[in-house]
C-alpha cells in the first residue's frame, strides 16, 4: 500500500498503526464474532452481514427472495452477488468457495438455490 493512502482493510489489518495495535484489533474483531454467535443463539439467525436493499433503477435479482423470508435482506446480498455475472443466476455445475462463511446461512441459501456442484465454507 502507498503512504498515504487509505484502505479499510488498513483497519483491521493494522496498516494505520502498526502491526501491534492490528493484533489487538483483530483479536477485539475475533471476541465481538464469539460473543454475538453465542449470545444471539437464535435458529433464525444463520448470516452475519449487513444485507441488500436495491434502489430505484436497478436491476432484479437473478433469485429473487420472497418477502416472507428470514433474513430477507441479508440473503438478498447473497442473491445479487452470487447470482450476478455470466451464469445468469445459476452456479450449477460449479464448485464454489465462501470466505467468511460464519454461521452458514448464505453458503446453505447459495446450495438450495443456485445448485453449485460442491461449496466448501471457509470461516
Amino acid at each position: 500500500m502507498r503512504p498515504g493512502v487509505f484502505h479499510p482493510a488498513s483497519i483491521v489489518t493494522g496498516a494505520s498503526g502498526g502491526a501491534a495495535l492490528g493484533r489487538v484489533k483483530r483479536w477485539v474483531v475475533r471476541r465481538l464474532y464469539d460473543h454475538l454467535a453465542r449470545t444471539y443463539g437464535m435458529p433464525e439467525w444463520t448470516t452475519m452481514n449487513y444485507g441488500y436493499a436495491p434502489l430505484p433503477g436497478d436491476a432484479p435479482l437473478a433469485v429473487p427472495v420472497p418477502e416472507d423470508t428470514a433474513e430477507r435482506h441479508r440473503l438478498m446480498l447473497y442473491a445479487r452477488v452470487a447470482a450476478s455475472g455470466r451464469h445468469g443466476g445459476t452456479l450449477r455445475g460449479l464448485d464454489v468457495l465462501e470466505v467468511g462463511s460464519g454461521r452458514g446461512g448464505g453458503a446453505a441459501f447459495v446450495v438450495s438455490v443456485l445448485a453449485p456442484r460442491r461449496l466448501t465454507g471457509l470461516d
